[in-house]
């Protein structure tokens, strides 16, 4: 998109006007329920902790139903300890933010923060993707995954030790009562690790909650001593790891503290010891479900870059009275509010920061630039709740993305990314309204409509020992699950693309050596025992084909022994009104010298003009046969529309088959080409029955697909302007075609020049003209395709229409289809490459040979494949040849 325009930026600039005066005022937009504190409380820092009265403040979670399923609550968990762990420093600044997509075993992680990702965390991601992956190596040295729990651990050092601060606060003054020895050792204690990956028990696990209390009431006076860095990360480390130990059984823990320390209270105890052990127990949590659901341990993270947010003007420096006019707020009765007026010098400086675009925010526009990147769970972890204008924000989306919660404060640095003001304009307003209904009730407030701060970040609980019984159970359904559905793929892929499970190579003497479905080699018991024609490498390639192959089995062994004479050979015949194909004999003749076979019988009158298609490859399998096959129809008067019912019965006799041409009238299949000696006609075989099939689902292919199949290839799709706004697609599309997808004889002349001859094909326009009355704003020149006109450029130094597109009249209407004219690949890039050289260096170019100051030739010079190999754009330096690794806020054209 181009530069805001200004009743954009207008409508932001309400918005920063309107939640700084209602930051001013009162931030606290939650409403006040019986028995919570009041923002009067204390509770007004930016990042306090959530320390729920429940043991397991993430109750809903322990339903560990299978994510497949429907229950999203474990993937949920997952992403929240990902946010929580990354968030290592409290603070605004570090708030993470994390969302997932499920891929075949693996999935990817977006991760964003609010003011991006340093050095030191690309190491620690790197370092929890191996820990992640090692969940599934059988015999995994624990010593690894100790080392990376102290690594964590000193990692979250920081928030940390503003925990362990919090928690020797909540222990002065109250008396420490030692439990007797005898009792303490008596009691059981897990002898696992921490992180459950091998038997080896902590030193301290039978007097954890003794040894953190000693711990604790003695950290001021270890913190005044001078300790080396390596001393301050023992100490932090084992502090962490009693507060882990501590916590492994809630209401043991909560009863043996009512009698160590009498005076203190055991849940505000039990609360601040969570987030002191949050690391440990994260890192346990993160563990245990990628160890039992495998997807989880192959992790690729996708770090976000932080983007531009949307600044004010000068036009908008405004004072505190002004920017209430415009905001068109209601005028108050007396003067402005203590807490808004001792802060009006400030206004106009606090205005005019620049914002910080929220995690969330982040991950929610990167999802509807890109829609193809949408989460599989429509949620966003963090690593605490949503601010105030994050949740309006959000719930206004077409997405709904969920997120762990609203703390209902409002942050006023806050911004809205650049790139994505043009669809987020009416949400902009609407957050408007919302801040102004708040500054609104404040003016007039109603009886009983305080509001209270609630904590920004909560702890996430640990799993229990019901918890694990679940999980595994739903683990045991899972792979019986995933096994049924990789079957069924793979089914799928053995009949309509073989090359994905068969061999990508195959060599062979003889077809019949080979499994007539995946071309695997055959057992010596593959053998189809009726019509003893057709071979198989499995049960399960046997029962693939059974649908089609019934058709002609049977009858095929009865009629190969009642031979009529030696000059008849067997055909398959299709009639046009039945269901189902029939075998017959056909008499090979010799008429006019030549030798063909008779189907009067079957195609109807003599005076019809009869077509041959012969063919002896199968593209969907990847096959040259050893022999030729040919089919027979006559085109006579034939009413369109009409498509032969023993075809389509055939073909799509098998799941997931289809044929993709209208074939109309009878057809006659022949194993011989027409024409040839009578030596060279053989019978149809049931073998060559499959491979007739195949080759009518992939005749005359024109659908566009998502996914190679069997006798495809990857082209680029340009969609126009039009096309682009209704189905909010780019304008760069890899899409998937038969290799013998319909074209025009246009080829790109520029492609030429490069020795790389690409077909240009114009696609049916038809839903577009439907689909145009439906936009109340249709964008200009909808119909436009500037990069098809730059590929069709007629480079032809002797041709009169130098430098203008060669396709009449000067101009593509549509979207088009551009594929290579020999058959393999065309990537989007490379297209986008040819484009972007011309219109960068062959277009001024051009434009002076036109002028008559360079010659035809010296622009030809500059259009070859190695010149345009090594250029590299100057808007985009380096981005074709060496793409980033990371995915960022791209601009879409």
């Amino acid at each position: 998109m181009g530069i805001p325009s200004t009743k954009e930026i207008d409508e932001v600039a309400k918005v920063v006007w309107a939640s700084h005066i209602l930051s001013y005022w009162n931030p606290y937009t939650t409403p006040m329920p019986d028995k919570l504190q009041s923002p009067s409380d204390g509770n007004t820092t930016d990042d306090d902790e959530d320390y729920d009265n429940s043991s397991d403040i993430d109750g809903t979670s322990t339903d560990t139903a299978m994510l497949a399923g429907g229950d999203e609550a474990l993937c949920e968990k997952f992403l929240n300890c990902i946010s929580e762990l990354l968030a290592h420093t409290k603070g605004g600044k570090h708030v993470t933010a994390a969302a997932l997509r499920e891929k075949e075993g693996s999935i990817e992680i977006d991760i964003a923060r609010n003011t991006g990702f340093s050095h030191k965390d690309d190491n620690y991601i790197s370092s929890l993707t191996r820990f992640l992956a090692r969940r599934g190596v059988s015999h995994q040295d624990a010593e690894d995954d100790h080392y990376f729990l102290r690594q964590t651990i000193v990692y979250n050092a920081s928030r940390v030790s503003d925990a362990v601060t919090k928690a020797v606060g909540l222990l002065n003054g109250s008396p420490f009562c030692p439990v007797p020895r005898s009792s303490i050792e008596s009691q059981s204690n897990d002898s696992t690790c921490l992180l459950g990956c091998c038997s080896k028990g902590h030193p301290l696990a039978s007097n954890a909650i003794e040894s953190l209390i000693l711990q604790l009431l003695n950290f001021d006076f270890l913190k005044s001593k001078s300790l080396t860095s390596l001393e301050r990360e023992d100490q932090i480390c084992q502090i962490v790891e009693l507060a882990a130990l501590a916590l492994r059984s809630s209401q043991e823990m909560q009863a043996r503290l009512k009698d160590i320390l009498p005076c203190a209270d055991p849940l505000k105890v039990m609360k601040i010891w969570r987030i002191v052990a949050r690391p440990a127990t994260d890192l346990y949590i993160l563990s245990r479900i990628s160890w039992l659901l495998p997807n989880f341990r192959s992790v690729v993270f996708i770090k976000m870059s932080p983007p531009d947010p949307i600044r004010l003007q000068k036009r908008h420096k405004k004072s505190i009275q002004q920017a209430w006019k415009k905001l068109q707020l209601p005028a108050m009765d007396r003067s402005l509010p203590n807490n808004i007026a001792k802060k009006s010098g400030e206004f106009k400086r606090d205005c005019f920061d620049i914002p910080s675009v929220h995690c969330e925010i982040q991950l929610l526009a990167r999802y509807e630039a890109e829609p193809s990147l949408t989460p599989t769970i429509l949620y966003l972890g963090c690593s605490k709740k949503a601010c105030f204008l994050c949740q309006r924000f959000l719930a206004l989306s077409s997405l709904k993305l969920r997120v762990r919660g609203c703390h209902g404060q409002c942050h006023p640095s806050w911004g809205i990314p650049l790139l994505s003001l043009d669809t987020t304009q009416p949400r902009t307003r609407q957050l408007c309204e919302a801040i102004k209904e708040k500054i609104k009730s404040l003016i007039d407030p109603e009886p009983f409509s305080k509001t209270v701060a609630v904590q920004q970040s909560s702890a996430v609980s640990e799993l229990n020992s019901t918890d694990m019984l679940v999980m595994k159970r739903q683990h045991a359904r899972r792979e019986i699950t995933d096994r049924r559905g990789q079957e069924h793929r793979e089914a799928t892929q053995i009949l309509l693309n073989p090359r994905s499970v068969g061999p990508k190579k195959i060599f062979y003497r003889d077809l019949k050596s080979l499994c007539v479905m995946c071309q695997m080699p055959r057992p010596k018991d593959g053998l189809c025992h009726h019509c003893r024609s057709t071979w198989y490498c499995s049960k399960r390639c046997r029962e693939l084909d059974q649908p089609a192959h019934k058709l002609v089995c049977a009858r095929y062994r009865e009629l190969r022994h009642n031979r009529p004479s030696d000059a008849h050979r067997i055909g398959i015949w299709f009639p046009r009104d039945t269901k189902e194909p029939v075998l017959v004999w056909a008499p090979i003749v010799l008429k006019m010298g030549e030798y063909h076979a008779d189907f009067d019988a079957f195609l109807g009158p003599e005076h019809a003009v009869m077509f041959t298609l012969p063919f002896n490859q199968n593209k969907r399998r990847g096959l040259t046969l050893d022999h030729q096959i040919t089919i027979y129809y006559q085109d006579w008067d034939e009413p369109p529309g009409k498509t032969n019912q023993s075809i389509q019965h055939a073909v799509e006799a098998c799941h997931g088959m289809r044929i993709p041409y209208n074939l109309c009238g009878d057809y006659v299949v022949m194993s011989g080409r027409y024409g040839d000696p009578p030596s060279e006609y053989l019978d149809i075989d049931c073998a060559d029955f499959r491979h007739i099939l195949d080759y009518f689902s992939t005749y005359f292919d024109d659908t566009i697909r998502e996914t190679l199949s069997g006798g495809s290839v990857r082209a680029v799709r340009i969609n126009c302007p039009l096309e682009q706004k209704l189905n909010s697609c780019e304008e760069f599309q890899s899409v998937v075609v038969d290799r013998d997808f319909p074209t025009s004889n246009m080829v790109s002349g520029l492609s030429m020049a490069l020795e790389d001859p690409i077909w240009i094909c114009q696609i049916n326009q038809d839903e577009l003209k439907h689909g145009i009355a439906l936009l109340d704003e249709p964008p200009e020149n909808p119909w436009q395709n500037l990069h098809a006109e730059i590929l069709s450029t007629d480079i032809d130094p002797e041709s009169e229409g130098w430098g203008m597109s060669s396709q009449p009249p000067w101009r593509f209407d549509g979207s088009v289809i551009v594929m290579r004219r020999h058959g393999e690949d065309l990537d989007v890039e490379w297209v986008q490459h040819i484009c972007t050289y011309y219109l960068e260096v062959l277009q001024p170019l051009i434009a002076r040979s036109l002028s008559g100051e360079l010659s035809r030739g010296d622009v030809l010079a500059e259009v070859t494949r190695e010149r345009i190999m090594a250029w590299k754009s100057v808007a985009t330096p380096g981005e074709f040849m060496n793409p980033r690794p990371e995915r960022g806020f791209v601009e879409r054209i």
